[in-house]
């Protein structure tokens, strides 16, 4: 369908420089300030991503990001010295 391939275009738009951006700044500097904000927007990007997931009861892309919420809030708390 139209619709099925829109929502994935817009995704795409969003998450592909975004991932990007994060493996860059990753590599580049693990554990700076830069690091833990921009892994602090990933977050934020798939807590969107989490609750669309919910309220449109897309179950596999609820579950794709609510694991990706735990992998980029932990990398928060390590780029930012909390845990590591």
């Amino acid at each position: 369908r139209q619709t099925d391939r829109f929502a994935a275009a817009t995704y795409a738009v969003r998450a592909i420089p975004l991932g990007l951006a994060v493996v860059v700044v990753v590599w580049a500097a693990p554990a700076g300030t830069a690091t833990a904000l921009l892994l602090g927007v990933a977050c934020a990007a798939q807590v969107g991503d989490l609750v669309l997931g919910v309220v449109h009861r897309v179950w596999g892309m609820a579950g794709g990001a609510g694991s990706v919420v735990v992998f980029h809030a932990v990398g928060v708390a390590a780029a930012a010295g909390v845990v590591g």
